[in-house]
């Protein structure tokens, strides 16, 4: 008598149990580190509140994200692969309104109407991405043209549009993109040349300045890609270093920062300084053990999902969400240049972290659709 195999699924948390572990233990990191960082807020600005109320905003924020990440990981991939280019189609006219009409702050525009649309965009990129590569697997990519204008053209159009507000976010999505493209099996030739070119338009942007650039916008480019031309740290980086100078390898305590006031974004793109000096060092190379824990969960999901479009969306998703990560503890401990990025999961947000969410709810997803893969194929194993 054969063995029926039923095939039970959690009711509330499915997926990886290793990135639900993980976001548990991040959680912390974030609620009380911008408890902290945020006193700069409450007292720096013009209307002087307590500090609280922007941890209940920050909090807030947290439950919606949550609702997104718990909403989304209960999809199944037939339903994410479905609407695999909405998101693209309708952030990329976002993005040209928010050329024109958005909210400038530090000579660039990176806002419209209290929404951050280059988070949206990273996303709706790697999304896309996933699915036209998947489509593509079995052609041998001979011509170019076949693959400029559903995969390159795509990339090029948005890096292209984030580019001139956000030259560090462009970088990174632009990274991400061809990354996917080599796992993706795109020629290696193309990517080597498309990247060969864009470097060189970024080199123009930034020596000749055109129409659309501001010299402002450019000098803020040469002055953190170069920061050794003036011999001079940014001041960022000065404040960072000082900030975990008074760090020790064991916790200070919470909400105990010397630094908070003093280091410039401290509740988003240096927020990372604030951890190491409350939290302690060890801390610090703990939360980077965390973000690299998150790409090689992806790199396991990757290689047991049997579907094409599944196995490039984690490893998509993953990848960008840990770059983005590394990056912005590199750029606090002085790795590299100044970028603006903030720290996905533990730093203030909006728009970011409910993108965040996402993203980990579409891993969760495909974990779970190879869970269910792996199950039948057990039952039929069994049944015959």
């Amino acid at each position: 008598m054969t063995k029926v195999v039923q095939i039970k699924q959690p009711k509330f948390f499915k997926g990886d149990n290793w990135i639900w572990g993980i976001c548990l233990v991040i959680l912390p990191f974030s609620i009380w580190t911008v408890f902290s960082a945020s006193r700069a807020l409450a007292y720096g600005s013009d209307v002087v509140r307590e500090p609280e109320h922007f941890w209940w905003i920050h909090l807030s924020r947290w439950v919606i994200a949550g609702v997104c990440l718990f909403a989304v990981h209960h999809l199944k991939l037939s339903v994410i692969k479905k609407y695999c280019k909405l998101p693209l189609l309708v952030i990329v006219p976002i993005l040209f309104c928010l050329i024109v009409y958005g909210e400038e702050m530090q000579v660039a525009k990176r806002s419209l109407m209290g929404i951050q649309p280059f988070e949206i965009a990273k996303f709706s990129l790697i999304y896309y991405l996933a699915y036209a590569l998947s489509k593509r697997q079995q052609k041998k990519h001979k011509d170019i043209k076949k693959v400029f204008w559903p995969i390159f053209f795509p990339v090029l159009l948005v890096c292209g549009i984030v580019v001139t507000q956000d030259l560090s976010t462009a970088a990174l999505i632009f990274a991400s993109a061809m990354i996917l493209m080599y796992i993706g099996r795109v020629k290696i030739k193309y990517l080597l040349s498309t990247m060969a070119a864009s470097l060189f338009v970024i080199f123009s942007m930034i020596v000749f300045q055109p129409s659309g650039l501001s010299l402002a916008r450019a000098e803020t480019w040469a002055r953190r890609l170069f920061p050794w031309y003036t011999g001079d740290l940014p001041e960022q980086l000065q404040r960072s270093f000082a900030t975990i100078y008074h760090s020790g390898f064991l916790p200070k305590g919470i909400g105990k920062s010397d630094m908070f006031s003093l280091l410039p974004q401290s509740h988003t793109d240096f927020i990372y300084a604030i951890v190491i000096e409350e939290y302690g060092i060890l801390a610090g190379i703990f939360l980077v053990f965390l973000y690299l824990m998150i790409a090689y969960r992806g790199v396991v999901i990757f290689s047991q999902c049997e579907d094409t479009f599944g196995g490039l969306l984690v490893i998509g998703l993953s990848f960008l969400l840990t770059m983005q990560a590394l990056v912005t503890m590199g750029v606090t401990v002085g790795l590299f240049p100044v970028t603006g990025l903030t720290l996905p999961l533990v730093s203030w947000g909006g728009t970011s972290l409910v993108i965040t969410a996402t993203m980990i709810g579409m891993i969760q997803a495909v974990s779970q659709h190879v869970r269910i893969s792996k199950l039948k194929k057990e039952q039929k194993l069994n049944a015959g």
